[in-house]
């Protein structure tokens, strides 16, 4: 009797059916809807200057009654019409390069997977995907990609680490391919009907090679045309030969890393370069990319017109200032607090039984971030109190902000005239309510002023969905493509 599982990770942890690194895979394929199917581990190439990952493991590739036989024992595992099998829509052969397999080999393992998954599921896989050398795919015969591609009856997709469509980028980290050979590799995956998914390194090869970077990989683009375009930025992997390599030339003063900024520019800069075809242009964060440096992210775009990539070269363009702006705000806004240490509480509103009352102490970065994370998780009915002197009471009720207000403030773009100070009246009663001398809290509220002038800023070029920010680049959008619906209408017209 077989112990089915009710998740695939289950099934993953497994080493007497998978024993390959699901680090290095792709993010579509690690998500919960797609079986995997190992037909080999380890990488036949193992050469790339900032890679280590595969230094220790040798490349394996399993036969034919090996993966029948581990494929059929996961699907046993998975179970026959389970709701864990109806949740299956695609596969993913694992494999740094599954090409190098003998292709009548790959195709019967093909073959067999796809019986295996319509019988278990009770449907086709949406498609087959899987890792494919530039290199292996030049010199594997353009027959035997058709018949990979025709004998299934199914969608193959190739992922092809392409990196850098620059020779000199290539050379410079041991790719062991050119831009021709890039070139005709994609042209022929084209020809047998076979979808491609690039992966893009921004940053590789540093500053020096940065500009025939940008240029070279927007022309491979064009010319290739892929399916998907994924920007994964460059991370090398400490005591890598590329680490080592960069640091000397640091310190000749020849290269240097490019910094975040630059990097990101570098991903807008080829995106603009690049002629328009229809894709999707995913650049996502750490979370999704472990494996990757990219600072910001952009999401998945895709690109169906030639208007898609406008909006998204235009967003990119004003987006940046955002960015930096959000980043110069954080130390700006906090760093009174890490000079002097502070205390911060959020009140959880009424009628929430989850908790009453958290403190933090913003004495580290750490506490600072935990405290950003808060207001940005919490963008409506918390208030958030500012303590100047914990052993005085009167300041956990009167220096507080809500952040709601705050961000009625930064809409409303009242920055410079915000004043949330009482009346001298008022004032006057709490001093004599509390026995606090009129002056001290003229000043309380001086500093309760500062700080909302201080948050509403804040607010601006922080990354709530609905932060003035976003309202404004909206806003801008909206008319821009009032203007060029206006335009086709005229155009139309004569």
């Amino acid at each position: 009797m077989v112990n089915l599982v009710t998740s695939l990770q289950e099934l993953y942890a497994d080493t007497s059916l998978y024993r390959s690194d699901p680090a290095l895979f792709p993010y579509a394929e690690k998500l919960p809807h797609v079986f995997r199917a190992e037909a080999a581990y380890g990488c036949p190439w193992s050469v790339c200057t900032y890679c280590s990952h595969f230094k220790s493991e040798p490349h394996h590739i399993k036969t034919l009654d090996q993966y029948v036989h581990d494929v059929d024992a996961a699907f046993e595992i998975i179970g026959k019409r389970s709701a864990l099998a109806q949740s299956l829509q695609r596969v993913y052969l694992t494999g740094s390069d599954v090409l190098e397999i003998p292709p009548s080999v790959l195709r019967e393992e093909v073959l067999h997977t796809r019986r295996r998954f319509e019988e278990y599921t009770g449907k086709s896989p949406r498609r087959i995907a899987m890792y494919a050398r530039a290199r292996s795919i030049l010199e594997d015969d353009i027959n035997n990609l058709r018949e990979l591609h025709f004998a299934n009856g199914v969608n193959i997709l190739f992922y092809v680490g392409v990196e850098s469509g620059s020779t000199a980028v290539s050379d410079y980290v041991c790719k062991g391919v050119t831009f021709e050979e890039n070139v005709l590799a994609g042209q022929m995956a084209t020809d047998a009907r076979i979808d491609l998914s690039v992966m893009i390194m921004p940053g590789l090869g540093g500053k020096r090679l940065s500009e025939d970077h940008i240029q070279k990989t927007a022309e491979l683009l064009s010319r290739i045309k892929p399916k998907f375009i994924t920007f994964i930025g460059i991370d090398a992997e400490p005591g890598t030969v590329y680490q080592r390599r960069m640091n000397e030339e640091i310190a000749a003063g020849t290269n240097r890393p490019l910094t975040d900024i630059e990097l990101f520019n570098q991903i807008s800069e080829i995106i603009h370069h690049m002629s328009f075809f229809p894709t999707t242009i995913g650049y996502h964060d750490a979370s999704i990319h472990t494996v990757s440096h990219n600072p910001f992210s952009f999401g998945s775009r895709r690109i169906m017109s030639v208007y898609n990539k406008r909006d998204l070269e235009y967003e990119l363009e004003h987006e940046l200032p955002f960015i930096i702006a959000r980043r110069k705000r954080h130390e700006l806004l906090f760093q009174p607090f890490l000079e002097k240490p502070a205390l911060f509480e959020l009140i959880v509103p009424e009628g929430d039984a989850s908790s009453s009352k958290t403190d933090y102490s913003i004495q580290s970065r750490e506490g600072i971030d935990t405290v950003v994370k808060l207001m940005i998780m919490h963008p409506r009915g918390d208030t958030f109190f500012w303590k100047k002197d914990p052993s005085q009471p009167f300041y956990s009720t009167c220096t507080y902000l809500g952040v709601t207000n705050a961000f009625n403030f930064a809409s409303h773009h009242f920055i410079g005239e915000i004043d949330i100070t009482p009346s001298n009246k008022s004032l006057q009663s709490v001093s004599e309510r509390t026995g606090i001398p009129l002056t001290e809290l003229q000043e309380i509220y001086a500093i309760k002023n500062r700080h909302a002038r201080e948050i509403a800023l804040f607010y601006i070029t922080a990354s709530l969905p609905d932060n003035i920010g976003a309202v404004l680049r909206r806003e801008d959008k909206r008319k821009r493509r009032i203007t060029q619906e206006r335009c086709r209408r005229q155009m139309q017209a004569a």
